[in-house]
């Protein structure tokens, strides 16, 4: 390119132009950058069973824009609760998941179903299904 540069001790940079200046010194405000866990997720969301199809275990992924209550339970066809992975259990605004293990069941369809409420008066925000295929 028409430039190079190179990072002395100290974070300035120095920067040598195509014209052959040199200038020292610069410093560009850089500034830490926030992890993937700082920033809370723009809308609710329930992302499945992963993997899926599941053999044994999977792994359930929700963001929750804004701290709520969550419940998170597994179904089966005929609608009977075969699992209770989280009951009324208060989240902070983020991505979160839960492990579950289907290692008691048999093959099958099953349905995953989230139900999202207000920490204050329980109004539901958020409510959502995902299938689910387990095998042997």
């Amino acid at each position: 390119p028409g430039w190079t540069q190179t990072y002395p001790p100290g974070g300035c940079h120095t920067v040598k132009l195509g014209t052959g200046e040199t200038v020292t010194g610069l410093n560009f405000g850089n500034k830490p950058t926030l992890s993937v866990d700082d920033v809370a997720p723009t809308r609710f969301a329930l992302h499945g069973a992963s993997p899926n199809p599941v053999r044994t275990n999977a792994l359930f992924v929700f963001d929750l824009p804004r701290d709520a209550v969550v419940t998170l339970k597994v179904y089966d066809l005929l609608g009977r609760e075969v699992a209770s992975l989280a009951e009324s259990r208060e989240y902070p605004a983020g991505t979160h998941s839960l492990r579950w293990n289907g290692q008691n069941l048999k093959s099958g369809l099953y349905m995953s179903r989230i139900l999202v409420q207000s920490p204050a008066g329980g109004a539901v925000l958020y409510s959502d299904s995902k299938k689910m295929l387990l095998i042997r």
